[in-house]
């Protein structure tokens, strides 16, 4: 995304700000460290001056003084006030502490629709776009919400309705069984939502 368009803006948000910092390195290593990426997109290159750290970096640009990050990286109730995003990327906000009580999956909830949201550019022409890849935990979490928004969903359920798994050699019986006994309702959220 960033090397069609290096002007543009990521917002990546996770649980926590260090589950969120693990794809930015990952992300900006692959900017700076691989060949093939640098023969695909020659032009794109890091900012060092703008900033370079693991939460937030720059690329290069055209508009020198645009001063949103390339990639901002957060945790869920995290610092972005003042940020925008071209792209929000919502990677498992929520876990078994902070979806465990009401109150606390609308905390989550109420921070995304009201803070993370608000960082949308929506020019005109170009509106943000939203992903969320995420673990069900309850009716109500953040994928709950998004489903009633009418974000478009996938479910990829580790077996099917007839038992078929997407990935038999990872997802074992052995493995699903241990699942299953030791913490149902995790496997519930974690396996077949």
């Amino acid at each position: 995304y960033l090397g069609l368009h290096p002007d543009r803006h990521i917002i990546y948000c996770s649980n926590t700000a260090a589950q969120a910092e693990k794809p930015s390195v990952a992300v900006r290593s692959i900017i700076t460290d691989s060949r093939v990426y640098r023969q695909i997109f020659p032009g794109i290159g890091a900012d060092y001056r703008a900033g370079w750290s693991h939460d937030q970096w720059f690329l290069k640009r055209a508009d020198v003084g645009d001063k949103d990050a390339s990639f901002l990286a957060t945790g869920i109730f995290g610092p972005i006030l003042g940020a925008r995003g071209d792209l929000i990327i919502i990677d498992d906000p929520m876990d078994q502490e902070n979806s465990s009580t009401h109150y606390m999956r609308q905390k989550s909830w109420d921070w995304i629709a009201t803070t993370l949201f608000s960082r949308r550019s929506d020019l005109p022409g170009r509106r943000t776009r939203t992903v969320a890849i995420l673990t069900r935990w309850h009716a109500e979490d953040v994928g709950g919400h998004l489903k009633q928004l009418g974000f478009r969903t996938i479910e990829m359920p580790v077996e099917d309705e007839e038992g078929v798994r997407m990935w038999p050699d990872k997802y074992t019986d052995e493995v699903l069984e241990r699942a299953r006994l030791a913490e149902p309702r995790r496997f519930q959220g974690m396996y077949m939502a």
